[in-house]
């Protein structure tokens, strides 16, 4: 991939650094459509070849972290340690690494910095694993319809969620919400930071 079709899907000011990454990479880049899983994905091939894939987005910020999060598995496989876990301390350490450099005002707005920052303390194998980091990372996407957080309807309420199936909110879990699918009856555990549509068909209550 030209470098011209990563820059353009990230902070300006971080292109310079992220340029020099790639420069000593020998890892194939692909943008793809987005996935529901996953924001970004590393793969390692028997004939040595790697490739990132990256979800296609407009949100500068989300695309970034989720670049350096790949460049990051690149570089500790490239490291030839062995029996290490995907997330484990090796890339954790290596994330870091690469963050540092551009962890700063100049290339994330102060608010979606400070809970960065708290979040590479600890990393998660995701992003969406950090509920403060994953709501101020939504306010930059640009959505085309009308999403809200389960956290931010009230208990008893419905909404559609997926291929627009109807669930009632029941009640919180420990971390998760307990909801009902209104035609099966059965009932699913959501994160609280799941973005559904508000169901305001009263026939449901």
């Amino acid at each position: 991939m030209k470098f011209n079709q990563i820059f353009e899907h990230i902070p300006y000011p971080s292109i310079s650094y992220v340029k020099q990454i790639l420069l000593e990479s020998n890892v194939e880049i692909k943008l793809v459509s987005p996935r529901k899983t996953k924001h970004g994905d590393f793969r390692k091939y028997k004939n040595g070849l790697c490739l990132i894939t990256l979800n296609k987005t407009e949100n500068q910020y989300r695309f970034l972290i989720t670049l350096i999060h790949e460049l990051a598995h690149y570089v500790v496989f490239k490291s030839n340690i062995k029996l290490m876990k995907p997330h484990g301390k090796e890339w954790k350490e290596t994330f870091r690494k690469l963050m540092l450099p551009i962890l700063n005002n100049k290339v994330f707005p102060d608010k979606l910095l400070v809970n960065l920052t708290g979040y590479l303390t600890n990393p998660m194998a995701s992003t969406d694993g950090n509920v403060g980091l994953a709501i101020e990372l939504k306010k930059y996407d640009l959505k085309k319809d009308k999403k809200v957080f389960l956290k931010d309807i009230p208990i008893n309420s419905y909404f559609n969620y997926g291929s627009n199936r109807i669930f009632k909110k029941n009640n919180k879990l420990r971390k998760r919400y307990l909801c009902q699918d209104i035609i099966s009856g059965r009932e699913f555990l959501f994160s609280p930071i799941a973005e559904v549509k508000k169901h305001y068909d009263k026939s449901c209550s």
